[in-house]
């Protein structure tokens, strides 16, 4: 069986069209409903135009194209954090997707790197059996845990300082990943299995996100 005619739409795409879509997108209102077709203004990307139609019922010709000031935003950089132990992975970008720069930097030197889940177990009793254990008091423990997050935001501040100097955009957006809820105080974040276990993270993540808080902006 032959398949039913398909009604021929070809005058509204005899004329060339400056925008692959406009034919379909600005078809004419019926003549019978007396009414002009609206203008609708739209941006075509790659042009930087704006097609402007103005049919009347019945007509077809092209979109007529209006040139239009493009208006172009500052490039600025966004930088991707991953904390790797006392260390952190800085993958930089501009914003149009062009790769500027990969490094790691180390937020602390000459310390325990997990003062929670290593000294912070053995002042409350936990891993005593593991090799590596030592005694430390619970306040020794507490003030160690001060010292390395103090020591990792003056490495997040050097490091991200020497990044924003070397990058020829200034760094306007960060991605890291969000912190877990921990107890408010050092000791509770120790005393809690959980909490111990991840509170390291956490600690370096919150000495990136503060050294970017106080970066400086660009090269």
């Amino acid at each position: 069986m032959r398949s039913p005619e398909i009604p021929d739409r070809a005058t509204d795409r005899d004329q060339p069209s400056p925008h692959p879509a406009a034919a379909a997108d600005y078809a004419p209102l019926p003549a019978e409903w007396g009414l002009e077709s609206p203008v609708f203004d739209r941006l075509a990307p790659q042009a930087g135009r704006v097609l402007s139609p103005h049919r009347s019922p019945g007509a077809s010709r092209p979109l007529r194209e209006e040139p239009v000031a493009k208006v172009r935003r500052p490039d600025t950089a966004a930088v991707g954090v991953a904390e790797l132990g006392n260390s952190a992975i800085l993958v930089t970008m501009a914003g149009r997707g062009e790769f500027l720069d990969r490094r790691r930097i180390d937020l602390t030197r000459g310390l325990p790197t997990h003062p929670y889940h290593h000294e912070g177990s053995w002042a409350v009793g936990r891993y005593l059996d593991s090799p590596w254990a030592r005694p430390i008091s619970l306040a020794d423990a507490v003030a160690l845990v001060e010292r390395v997050r103090e020591s990792a935001g003056r490495g997040a501040r050097q490091g991200l300082e020497s990044l924003a100097a070397a990058v020829p955009l200034p760094i306007t957006r960060v991605a890291i990943r969000v912190c877990p809820e921990l107890p408010p105080t050092t000791q509770e974040r120790i005393a809690d299995t959980r909490a111990a276990n991840v509170a390291d993270s956490a600690m370096y993540r919150e000495a990136a996100r503060g050294g970017l808080r106080k970066r400086p902006s660009g090269p």
